[in-house]
């Protein structure tokens, strides 16, 4: 995940350890940054997160506390997916996909149900707007890729926000591109630019997949609308009464 360049999960790792610019992140501490951003967008307690990252609950806790101190907007948004979703009964993810949340007099129930209702209102809005760029990458994969090379290119499955290919190995070099391209979905000024990364091998084993690096920079398309982003004979898929998206 890159906000303008920057690894999010190396950032959050700087900033909880206070590990300064001009010093290499390791991967253990990365490891870390990873456990509390997940933390943060799955909702988790202090409990779990402690036992991800090794450390004590108070120890967690303490970071958690520090963490969000240093980024105040990230729990007023927090604050106000909760707020959102008891007053009005559904969140909407960046998309404007809904997912109904309604739970009358919820502050009566139990706290570990509360908790739950934040953690999915939160989680619906920044995972559920995550999951949507992933399935519009895979219509633009299908387009740009799939149909284009019937025979030479097979999409084999999908884990969160990775895809696994086969792809014939002559034409590795024309067809790499294209895979980056249409993975990283055009979005509005404003937002993070999309990038994809490409690692590949005779197997999908870390141990043998190495990265593709483009000889030039591939950069997403420029973003004219939602309506040229998602192809045509899909957008029925988007306009049910829980999918409110404005073309």
């Amino acid at each position: 995940m890159l906000f303008r360049s920057i690894d999010m999960h190396t950032a959050t790792a700087r900033l909880m350890l206070n590990i300064p610019e001009d010093q290499e992140v390791t991967k253990e501490q990365r490891a870390m940054g990873k456990v509390f951003n997940f933390g943060v967008s799955y909702g988790m307690s202090f409990t779990t997160v402690a036992k991800d990252a090794k450390i004590s609950e108070e120890e967690a806790e303490q970071k958690y506390n520090y963490f969000f101190s240093k980024v105040p907007k990230l729990k007023a948004l927090i604050d106000y997916c909760y707020q959102f979703a008891y007053d009005n009964k559904y969140i909407s993810t960046a998309f404007g996909r809904r997912r109904k949340l309604d739970w009358e007099k919820l502050p009566a129930r139990p706290v570990s149900l509360r908790r739950d209702f934040l953690k999915k209102a939160f989680n619906t809005r920044i995972q559920g707007t995550a999951a949507d760029l992933a399935k519009l990458a895979l219509l633009r994969l299908d387009r740009m890729v799939l149909r284009k090379y019937p025979e030479d290119v097979k999409l084999f499955g999908c884990v969160h926000d990775e895809y696994v290919l086969w792809v014939r190995k002559e034409l590795a070099n024309e067809v790499f591109p294209l895979i980056v391209k249409a993975m990283q979905v055009p979005v509005p000024p404003g937002w993070c630019e999309m990038t994809a990364d490409l690692a590949f091998g005779p197997s999908w084993s870390a141990d043998d997949l190495k990265d593709w690096k483009p000889e030039q920079p591939i950069h997403s398309e420029p973003f004219t609308g939602w309506k040229y982003v998602i192809p045509d004979d899909v957008h029925s898929l988007f306009e049910d009464e829980d999918y409110v998206i404005k073309w």
